[in-house]
């Protein structure tokens, strides 16, 4: 009975613990091949399929894994019908809705072309093509980041993308080299393309969602349970070269013909040489004699052929060395003008784009580093503002000084630099930063400066597990990239200054137009920064946003060809005196067309006083037809109109103002931007699809 009882005891333990594993659902890409396959059953297989199972096994929990088109992953795991995207890159934009695991695996990314496409190296050779890219991959956003230029083709999966390009649809796409290669081989055309150098390597991760913290902790746990052997053994198994059991006969049958070709050649020539042999032996014994009087003069002069002969192979050497220098440097200068070329378009943009830029540029051109991170100074505050390899979340997060960083000089090579760092911080920021950096044996710190002071640095690393050493080629490249980069960080800083001293030239204008206007005192900024605020709540772009700023700013700068007479004037206007006024618009827009950096911006000058009814000036646009940034200025210009006082009335209460705009949504006001600016004014969300 006792052992009747241990056994149905034993029973339930085991049920209970096979109930209680944690099933975790991953989904993927149907074709990302080699790293996710559906096969013909609909079973998934491929890299990150085994690489799950195995971290499952280790952490103790079990997978299931779907695979469908790229998005429709993506907006399953969004819905919750999936726990976790097995393999996706990082970006910015990515990591404000996801949460990110730690990376297991660097893809590289490149250009495939037509083979009888010139050279693709830079981003700004693909804007005279269409771009065939996969829907809501890295690449798309990648692209649309820093190419804008760029015509660019989604397609829903990485095979359509290829089958594209074969087909002649496309002639350029952006993909993952492991996949772009596997599905060009399967299609027997990869002689037909070219591949350019990377564009960017990314690590890849995997996501959960923000509220799958205890998730990411499990899944975390997984990855670094995995030993390097059993992860170089999945490497081996799905990136090896795959074995082929066809018999060639026909290249057997070519080969066979050679070799028999070859072999009468062979017999032919042997005849031909025999007798030239016999002929040459029976001059040779004639000559002997001559030859043996000589030898020995020969013999006394020997030594000094020798001495010449070692000189001559010591300088055979010197040059294949010296070949070899020219070639690395002749490698290294061509990657040090397309740097310039990146760093040149990236200084005229955001510090981020800039300094992502420099960091991926930098590993590029020294290709021994693994790890790297860009960080600045402000003031005696020293900051992290990119990385690549390690946590730049938590970097962010570290309040470091000035003094603490490491640097000799314009560039140093430091061994171990958490070490290094020891005496210059206290126990808790030496532990965060080893946190939050990979493990590191060698790194080459270079500065950033603007003259002579340090404004901030880079960082490149050789990853601790390498046996990998910094050369002094590499020491001698970052003290170009030190330059070069200090140089665009120096003209994006003047590029800063010139904005705002055009920015100080208009308010100065629109000052005049106050002075010369009393009553408008103030109403331009008023309007410039209402713009500006809806459109940031609509969820406009940070570029488009400045150049509403600017626009609403400069909106009545016609005014000043109207005189103050007119302007001031209390009673009614005369229909002669309205059409003067409603001259403004234009006369600003011909005011402002002349200046390159506000060319962009006179047709919302031109049209902010258009109505949604088609009875505004001085077009008499009508719906969409009037530009979407003049119908935001058209509703900041006239609720702020009514919030003040005029020469003709009193100013109208907040609550007012917002009934006289609903009331003249759909006649005066785009009926949908209306709605939401109020909504806004009113202190409520205007985030809404209105564009």
């Amino acid at each position: 009975m006792r052992f009747r009882f241990v056994l149905f005891f034993l029973w339930i333990a085991t049920v209970t613990m096979s109930i209680a594993t944690l099933q975790v659902r991953f989904v993927g890409d149907l074709s990302y091949v080699p790293f996710e396959i559906l096969e013909s059953d609909g079973q998934a297989k491929g890299y990150f399929v085994d690489f799950w199972r195995l971290a499952g096994k280790k952490a103790g929990f079990s997978v299931t894994y779907e695979l469908c088109q790229w998005k429709d992953a993506l907006a399953g795991f969004e819905k919750g019908d999936f726990d976790v995207v097995g393999g996706i890159f990082y970006s910015e934009q990515r990591s404000k809705r996801y949460l990110f695991s730690k990376p297991f695996l660097e893809i590289p990314t490149s250009v495939f072309y037509r083979s009888h496409i010139d050279s693709i190296v830079s981003l700004r050779d693909l804007q005279k093509y269409r771009v065939g890219v996969v829907e809501q991959d890295y690449s798309q956003e990648y692209l649309e980041r820093n190419a804008g230029k760029a015509n660019l083709v989604l397609y829903p999966t990485t095979e359509a993308l290829v089958l594209a390009a074969i087909e002649g649809e496309i002639s350029v796409f952006l993909c993952d080299e492991p996949v772009a290669l596997y599905w060009l081989k399967a299609y027997s055309k990869a002689q037909d393309f070219k591949i350019s150098p990377p564009f960017y390597k990314n690590f890849v991760y995997a996501v959960v969602r923000p509220d799958q913290k205890e998730l990411l902790d499990l899944l975390n746990r997984g990855i670094d349970l995995i030993t390097e052997e059993e992860q170089s053994n999945l490497e081996s198994t799905w990136f090896g070269v795959p074995k082929t059991h066809t018999i060639p006969w026909a290249l057997i049958l070519v080969l066979s013909l050679i070799a028999f070709g070859v072999l009468i050649s062979v017999f032919i020539w042997n005849s031909v040489l025999r007798r030239r042999i016999e002929a040459a032996i029976r001059t040779i014994k004639e000559q002997n004699e001559r030859l043996s009087r000589q030898n020995l003069a020969l013999t006394e002069n020997e030594q000094q052929f020798e001495g010449v002969n070692q000189q001559l192979l010591a300088t055979t050497e010197d040059l294949e060395k010296t070949l070899l220098q020219v070639e690395g440097l002749n490698y290294t200068m061509f990657e040090l003008i397309e740097l310039s070329k990146l760093l040149s378009e990236a200084a005229q943009g955001k510090d981020q784009t800039f300094f992502e830029k420099l960091l991926n540029t930098t590993l590029t051109v020294i290709p021994s580093a693994d790890y790297g991170s860009v960080s600045l100074f402000e003031g005696e505050d020293w900051r992290f503002v990119y990385a690549i390899g390690h946590d730049l979340a938590n970097l962010k997060t570290l309040r470091l000084k000035k003094s603490q960083f490491t640097l000799e000089g314009k560039i140093s090579v430091v061994e171990d630099i958490i070490s290094d760092n020891r005496p210059k911080m206290n126990a808790t920021e030496l532990e965060k930063l080893a946190q939050f950096t990979k493990p590191i044996a060698h790194s080459i710190v270079i500065g950033l400066f603007i003259g002579e002071s340090l404004v901030g640095g880079i960082s490149i690393d050789i990853s601790a597990y390498s046996d990998k050493r910094f050369t002094q080629r590499d020491t001698e490249v970052a003290q170009a990239l030190s330059n070069l980069a200090s140089g665009f960080l120096a003209m994006q800083r003047y590029t800063i200054a010139q904005g705002k001293f055009q920015k100080d030239l208009l308010m100065g204008m629109i000052k005049i137009l106050e002075i010369y206007d009393p009553h408008t005192k103030g109403h331009s900024e008023n309007v410039a920064s209402l713009s500006a605020r809806f459109a940031e709540e609509l969820g406009i772009s940070s570029d488009l946003i400045q150049r509403i700023y600017w626009a609403g700013l400069v909106h009545d700068i016609g005014k000043i060809l109207v005189s103050r007479e007119l302007l001031g004037k209390m009673g009614p206007l005369t229909s002669s005196e309205y059409q003067i006024i409603q001259n403004h618009p234009v006369w600003g827009a011909e005011v402002l067309q002349s200046s390159d950096e506000l060319s962009d911006i006179v047709l919302y000058i031109r049209h902010h006083h258009e109505r949604w009814d088609g009875n505004g000036y001085p077009n008499r646009l009508e719906g969409e037809s009037i530009p979407f940034v003049s119908r935001i200025i058209s509703l900041a210009d006239s609720y702020d109109a009514m919030i003040s006082d005029r020469p003709y009335r009193k100013k109208k209460t907040v609550e007012c103002a917002l009934k006289d705009i609903l009331n003249n949504a759909g006649k005066q006001f785009d009926p949908s931007l209306a709605k939401a600016f109020c909504a806004m004014i009113e202190g409520k969300s205007a985030k809404r699809s209105v564009i």
